[in-house]
């Protein structure tokens, strides 16, 4: 469990570094995941709503939900 965790938060932490995205290929690479898991985790997190997919060029970017977030939890 913890691997995946490691992973979610490091998918996280580099998709912040690329406002417009990247491919599938790209996060494999730069965090040494098969494409294969990193497929399943971008999903994942597509899914909950944290990254979206473009339609067009396919790579994956992070929605305002995770600062959306942050924000909330500040103003608590």
């Amino acid at each position: 469990m913890t691997a995946a965790v490691d992973r979610t938060f490091a998918v996280l932490e580099l998709l912040s570094r690329y406002p417009k995205g990247l491919s599938v290929q790209a996060v494999a690479l730069s965090l040494a995941i098969v494409p294969s898991a990193t497929h399943r985790l971008l999903n994942d997190l597509v899914r909950l709503g944290y990254a979206s997919q473009s339609a067009d060029q396919g790579t994956y970017a992070l929605t305002l939900r995770l600062a959306a977030t942050g924000l909330s939890w500040l103003g608590r």
